[in-house]
C-alpha cells in the first residue's frame, strides 16, 4: 500500500505580528489573503492524509467545506486554556476508514502557571495494512538550554510514546508528525527515535522547515515506525533572508510530506 502524508504549520492568524516577519509584504499577513493561499497550497500537495497544527475553529470550518467535497474526512482538536488554535487532521475516505479520534492533552503546567493547551491529535485509521495510527501534534517550545528533565517538550513526547504504547498494540503501524518545537539534535527528537520512530527526513541535507530570527530550522517532522518506509517530498531551498510567509509559502513553516509503503516482513529491519 502507498500513501502521501502531509504535515503544516498554517499559522494562526491570532499569533501573527508584523514586526516578526521583517522579510514579508504586509500584504502577505493579512487572512484574507493568506487562507485561500493555505489551502491551495495544500490540494497542491494532494495528500492522502493532511495533518495541520496551529489551525483556528474557522479556519479549521472553510477547510473542511473544501476538503469534503473532495472526499475528506476531518477531525479538529482546539487547545485548552483559551487558546485561540488546535490541530486539524483530514483523511481521504476511499483509502481509509477511521476507527475512533481522540485528544491527548498534554500535562503542560506547574502550581498556579496557566496550561499552554499543547495536544496530540490522534486518529487510528482502517486500511489494506490493517490499522494506522496518525498522532498529529504540535510540542510546546522550551528555551535553549533548558535542562532535560525540566523540558515541557520533553515531557510532552514521553507523554505520546507512552499513550501510543498504550492504545496501539493493535496497530501495524504508527506516524507521528508536527511541529515538535526542537531540533533532530534534540532530546524530543532523540527520545522519539530511541522509541521506535524513524525520521523520514533523515537523509535530508539542510531540509530546513522555518527560519524564525533569521535562522534556518528544521523543526517540523514526519516519524514512522519499522512497517514503513518513506520517501520525502524534497523542500524549496531557503536563507535566514527568505520570506515566510511569502507569495509562493503563505505560512511562517514550509510544509513537509512524503509517500509511504508497506514493507514485508522480512525487510523491516532495514533502514
Amino acid at each position: 500500500m502507498r500513501f502521501t502524508v502531509v504535515s503544516y504549520n498554517v499559522l494562526a492568524d491570532s499569533y501573527i505580528k508584523v514586526d516578526r516577519y521583517p522579510n514579508t509584504a504586509p500584504e502577505h499577513l493579512d487572512r484574507t489573503w493568506r487562507r485561500p493561499q493555505v489551502l491551495g497550497r495544500v490540494n497542491q500537495l494532494n495528500a492522502d492524509v493532511i495533518c495541520l497544527q496551529e489551525v483556528e475553529p474557522e479556519a479549521f470550518a472553510n477547510f473542511e467545506s473544501h476538503l469534503q467535497k473532495h472526499g475528506y474526512e476531518g477531525h479538529f482538536a482546539q487547545k485548552q486554556g483559551g487558546r485561540p488554535d488546535g490541530s486539524a487532521t483530514f483523511v481521504r475516505e476511499k483509502l481509509f476508514t477511521v476507527r475512533t479520534g481522540f485528544t491527548l492533552n498534554f500535562q503542560d503546567s506547574r502550581g498556579d502557571e496557566p496550561v499552554s493547551g499543547h495536544l496530540a491529535l490522534i486518529v487510528v485509521l482502517e486500511c489494506e495494512i490493517g490499522l494506522l495510527g496518525v498522532v498529529n501534534t504540535h510540542l510546546r517550545w522550551d528555551p535553549p538550554g533548558t535542562p532535560r528533565d525540566a523540558q515541557w517538550g520533553y515531557a510532552q513526547a514521553e507523554e505520546i510514546v507512552r499513550h501510543q504504547k498504550v492504545v496501539g498494540t493493535s496497530c501495524e503501524a504508527w506516524i507521528l508528525c508536527g511541529d515538535f518545537n526542537a531540533r533532530p539534535d534534540s532530546d524530543v527528537t532523540r527520545l522519539l527515535l530511541g522509541s521506535g520512530f524513524q525520521d523520514a527526513y533523515a537523509r535530508v541535507q539542510d531540509g530546513w522547515t522555518c527560519n524564525p530570527n533569521g535562522e534556518t530550522k528544521r523543526i517540523d517532522f514526519l516519524l514512522h515506525t519499522s512497517g514503513l518506509q518513506a520517501e520525502p517530498l524534497l523542500l524549496p531551498e531557503i536563507t535566514g533572508e527568505t520570506p515566510l510567509p511569502s507569495a509562493d509559502e503563505p505560512s511562517d513553516h514550509l510544509p513537509i510530506a512524503a509517500t509511504f509503503e508497506t514493507v514485508s516482513s522480512s525487510t523491516d529491519t532495514e533502514e
